[in-house]
Order: C-alpha cells, then structure tokens, then sequence
C-alpha cells in the first residue's frame, strides 16, 4: 500500500465520521427550523381564537424572533461549512505537497 492509498482511505474513514455527525446536526437544524414555525402557528391559532389584540401582538413578536433565529442560524451554519471546506483543502493541498 503505498502512501496515496492510505490518505484515500484516511479521508473515506474522515468522510464517513462526518456523516454520523451530520445526522446529530441533522435533528438540532430540524428543530432549530421547525420549532420557532410550530411556536409560530400555535400562537396564530390562539391569537384568532381570542378577541385579545395582545395575543396578535405576541405573534408578531414570536413571528420576528423566529426569522431572526433561523436566519442567524443559516449564517452562521454556512460560515461554518465554508471554513471547514477551505481548511480540508488547505490540509490535501499539503498532504499532496508532502508526497511530491
């Protein structure tokens, strides 16, 4: 086995460890996303259910937290897998330097 072959296996073992974490991200981004929607919706039903003008007044604010937070969310989760993606490629430009 020469030494290409081991950094194409050690990056297929990386490549399938990241998998298994991303199904753990998987289920936090659902609930990051569908958790302010479902918060949402509740207080919209309780809102139109009442004739308290207070319960719309609270949706909206609930309504603009949630969109603050998911795009929040959004930002900082693409940031992220840029900077990740950027340091896997510094990291194979050297490995790949190092065998020449």
């Amino acid at each position: 086995m020469d030494e290409s072959d081991r950094l194409y296996e050690e990056s297929y073992a990386a490549a399938v460890e990241n998998m298994k974490n991303d199904k753990n991200k998987l289920w936090k981004f659902l609930i990051v996303i569908f958790g302010p929607i479902a918060i949402f919706l509740i207080a919209i039903i309780i809102a139109f259910n009442t004739e308290n003008t207070w319960y719309l007044a609270g949706v909206i604010i609930v309504g603009g937290l949630s969109a603050i937070t998911f795009k929040w969310f959004l930002i900082r989760k693409a940031r992220t897998g840029l900077i990740d993606m950027m340091e896997g490629a510094v990291e194979i430009m050297e490995r790949e330097d190092n065998l020449k």
